[in-house]
């Protein structure tokens, strides 16, 4: 099985918070069958930082180790370049979804876009 995860799931690893312990689980279990979004590094970077703005993170050096962690476990996951078609189809099926389900599974509803594309 395939895992395709955003950057809100991605960041639930290295901040602890609701759904964290889950998705340590799913990534522990097979990485190498992991996909995150080219998108995920910036995106990464910058939810790290607010959350030291918002003093969820107490100071930069903590800042700092967070993200040396994550870009080691980005080395073993597989990213997904994106273009236009997959911009158009995660609006289709956020647009199609809606509000319908909890905040971890929207976290990981372009899970369910991937995991039918053939090129995955």
């Amino acid at each position: 099985m395939y895992y395709y995860y955003d950057t809100c799931a991605i960041a639930k690893a290295f901040h602890l918070e609701a759904g964290s312990k889950v998705i340590q689980n799913l990534l522990d279990e097979d990485i190498s069958a992991t996909y995150v979004s080219e998108l995920t590094y910036t995106e990464f970077y910058s939810t790290t930082y607010k959350k030291l703005r918002s003093k969820e993170i107490r100071n930069e050096a903590t800042a700092i180790q967070v993200c040396r962690k994550f870009e080691i476990t980005m080395q073993y996951l597989n990213l997904v370049n994106v273009d236009a078609v997959i911009y158009t189809e995660g609006k289709n099926l956020i647009a199609r979804l809606g509000n319908r389900f909890d905040q971890n599974v929207r976290c990981t509803a372009f899970g369910c876009l991937h995991s039918t594309r053939s090129t995955i």
